[in-house]
């Protein structure tokens, strides 16, 4: 069990699968502080207000469970259009970046120009010198982390771990073939969520990275004597773009648009969306009074699966299909 103070109220936890009786200390104006018995139900949390239960998560009163939602359908969604997220203008003199030679973590990038985002571009170039097949490039990352692979601002791969954890993890792309030319290779990384647990059930104290936070590694066979040729991409005099955000700004445009983190492609009327891809949509505001009634918005989840949501500009957050085995 573990509590937290703040003043006069206390949040108190119980985490086990058993009912526990915790008690806390009320302070009471000159006099000592009175200790308060209370029963708490398992996997449950309670808020004390003065030494009086006030909520616990685990009990619902009969007039709480009269409570209904009913859901009515007061409009279909128009014709979905679809467009891939772009690296050619991803890291470019109009937007913020930083130029150095290794990928700057996203984290401290979001840190470094003062903003709040999930996405970052890391952009660099390389040469290759003779023609390679069975191409992989690496990335080392930490687990809860997505990315998507663009090649001369062409899709080429995606990957991601989707644990509720934390830790290093090396995320693998295959390429296929490379021909002899020189590549830039933009990399757009999108971090999961952080895991929220601080010194909890092996988490970590310390800062908690996301994006590129080690080696990147193209590895290929030649093409004639069958080979295995190793690069690194980060090794301290190549130069790396690393720049936070997406290059779509939905804030400049109107009507719905989500964008798809989804690791698997989905078909639809225009072709294949996955990964990288922005769906946009228009549908009538509803005339509703909003003392009593909310606009919900059904996502297709066959087609949409999972990603990002912006209404007029404004991110409503994340969204995801949860299926109960």
């Amino acid at each position: 069990q573990r509590t937290f103070e703040y003043g006069e109220v206390v949040l108190v936890e119980n985490d086990v699968d058993d009912d526990v009786t915790v008690r806390v200390s009320v302070p009471v104006a000159g006099s000592n502080d009175v200790e308060v018995a209370h029963s708490m139900p398992p996997l449950s949390c309670s808020v004390i207000v003065n030494g009086t239960v006030r909520f616990n998560s685990a009990i619902f009163s009969d007039e709480d469970l009269k409570y209904r939602r009913r859901v009515e359908p007061v409009g279909t969604m128009l014709e979905w259009t679809h467009w891939e997220e772009k690296p050619l203008t991803g890291c470019h003199s109009d937007r913020q970046f930083v130029n150095i030679t290794m990928p700057m973590e996203q984290t401290r990038l979001m840190h470094y120009f003062n903003t709040s985002t999930d996405f970052a571009w890391y952009e660099t170039k390389f040469s290759v010198e003779e023609h390679l097949h069975d191409v992989n490039i690496t990335i080392e990352t930490q687990k809860a982390n997505a990315f998507v692979l663009f090649l001369n601002n062409h899709k080429v791969a995606s990957a991601d771990n989707h644990q509720h954890a934390e830790g290093r993890i090396i995320l693998s792309f295959p390429i296929a073939n490379l021909n002899p030319a020189e590549y830039k290779l933009s990399i757009l990384s999108e971090s999961l969520g952080y895991y929220n647990l601080i010194g909890r059930w092996g988490a970590s104290t310390k800062a908690k990275p996301k994006g590129i936070t080690g080696r990147v590694t193209l590895t290929g066979r030649h093409k004639h004597y069958n080979s295995l040729q190793e690069r690194q991409l980060v090794d301290g005099r190549q130069y790396w773009q690393s720049c936070p955000g997406l290059a779509t700004s939905p804030f400049r445009q109107g009507g719905t648009h989500i964008f798809l983190s989804d690791k698997d492609h989905v078909t639809d009327e225009q072709g294949i969306i996955g990964p990288g891809t922005w769906s946009q949509a228009n549908f009538p505001a509803p005339n509703l009074r909003a003392e009593n009634r909310s606009l919900m918005l059904d996502v297709p989840s066959s087609s949409l699966a999972r990603g990002v949501l912006y209404l007029n500009g404004h991110n409503l957050g994340r969204y995801w299909n949860i299926t109960r085995g």
